[in-house]
């Protein structure tokens, strides 16, 4: 009885210097034989009561909630600290950084004119006309190639059309762009095309202009690799700028299309246009 009780219960003392009794939460009475009781290893004095009081101590109740509270947080804090350490709370990832490319009018008003011919770049549309392919080169111009014997094709020349991304044909004319322009080209002779006419700022509104800069007329792509600390903004995200650059994850989109196509495939890249 002794052994089980002796740190669990207090009895109900006669108050020595006040009229309040010890604040604890009475529990119930229970009789017991003085030579059997030990309190903290002290036997009970003759003049107790022979009715042991059992109390729970509000005091021992509030600080032993109060050391659960403050052990889980300090546990959740070095479990958190543990973490960030362990993998230094970044992540290593590779990127394709977009640097902006800007032009003035006149950098892009220039006239389109016939060279010889190049090698295929970075290839956009393709046309197929009277046995001869118009391949895009991208923000560059038009590869002239004589498919008439589809076993040997021979490339003829390079139309040069500074921004150009699209074109259709109609009526031996080839229609392109040019940055903001729309321009006619005469392909009666495909060892000669002449630029017939142009349509200032046709596409203007696929443009943001900079009153400073000129006119953002495409981004061009870098892949680089690039570690991230876990408190910058930029974590988890596919896409972000700082400043006029652009970061994308590696397949975040296709870049093919230019400006027009900002953000998702290109649709320019794989399509096929028959002319007459």
């Amino acid at each position: 009885m002794a052994g089980i009780w002796k740190s669990l219960v207090t009895l109900w003392q006669k108050p020595q210097e006040s009229n309040t009794p010890i604040p604890n939460v009475y529990a119930g009475e229970y009789p017991y034989l003085e030579s059997e009781l030990f309190i903290q290893n002290q036997p009970i004095l003759p003049n107790h009561s022979k009715t042991l009081r059992v109390y729970r101590s509000k005091q021992s109740t509030s600080m032993k909630s109060i050391f659960q509270l403050s052990f889980f947080a300090v546990l959740f804090f070095a479990l958190s600290t543990i973490g960030c350490e362990g993998d230094k709370c970044t992540r290593t990832e590779e990127f394709i950084q977009y640097e902006p490319v800007y032009k003035r009018i006149n950098e892009m008003r220039v006239p389109a004119t016939f060279s010889s011919a190049r090698s295929l770049g970075e290839p956009g549309k393709i046309a197929y006309y009277k046995g001869y392919l118009l391949i895009n080169e991208m923000h560059e111009g038009i590869h002239v190639i004589d498919n008439r014997n589809p076993e040997s094709p021979e490339p003829v020349g390079f139309i040069e059309i500074p921004g150009n991304l699209d074109m259709a044909i109609h009526d031996d004319v080839l229609y392109a762009d040019s940055y903001l322009d729309l321009l006619s080209i005469d392909l009666t002779n495909l060892n000669a095309p002449v630029e017939l006419n142009r349509v200032n700022d046709v596409f203007q509104s696929f443009y943001s202009l900079n009153e400073e800069l000129g006119y953002l007329v495409e981004y061009v792509p870098t892949n680089i690799v690039r570690t991230i600390d876990c408190n910058d903004f930029n974590w988890g995200r596919g896409m972000w700028f700082e400043g006029d650059v652009m970061f994308a994850g590696s397949g975040e989109f296709d870049m093919a299309g230019g400006i027009r196509e900002f953000g998702a495939n290109s649709s320019v890249s794989s399509s096929v246009a028959v002319g007459g």
